[in-house]
């Protein structure tokens, strides 16, 4: 997500699924959080899954995600379908000749451009006690904090 998100903080929003896609999010921190819960109640949680996010009901489409970004005025553009599947082809060759792991694969293609990724903490809350404390423009905001005093721009 960071490349997203700073090209967001630039004005340009560049998605792969629907323009009102929902997108369920977590913070690592709360991932932390959640993993620590769930070590700390491993009887109620054996054999079980869950699928955690930051509270949202509803999660996030692209344009709560740009704002959340600081991007202020952006622009969003849609990446083609197309040009996603052939990319996600082209990788996946070369990584077989190469020997890399691929990151865009037609698979991936497929998951970014699902209408839906939406999650519910409701079953893992009651397991474990445990509640996301980062929502999504304070999480984003720690993540350009941390980025900008580690990494070069």
């Amino acid at each position: 997500m960071l490349p997203l998100l700073r090209m967001a903080r630039r004005g340009l929003l560049v998605h792969a699924g629907p323009r009102d896609q929902r997108l369920s999010l977590l913070h690592v921190g709360d991932l932390a959080g959640a993993m620590l819960a769930w070590l700390a109640a491993v009887p109620k949680c054996l054999h079980r899954t869950f699928a955690i996010d930051d509270g949202k009901t509803g999660g996030y489409d692209w344009a709560a995600i740009g704002e959340a970004a600081g991007a202020g005025k952006f622009r969003m553009l849609k990446a083609p379908r197309l040009m996603l599947d052939t990319v996600a082809g082209i990788n996946l060759l070369f990584s077989s000749v190469l020997g890399y792991a691929p990151m865009l694969t037609p698979g991936k293609v497929r998951e970014l451009v699902q209408p839906d990724w939406l999650c519910d903490n409701s079953n893992f809350t009651t397991a474990t006690g445990w509640k996301p404390e980062l929502e999504l423009s304070r999480g984003i905001q720690q993540l350009f904090d941390t980025t900008n005093k580690h990494c070069p721009h």
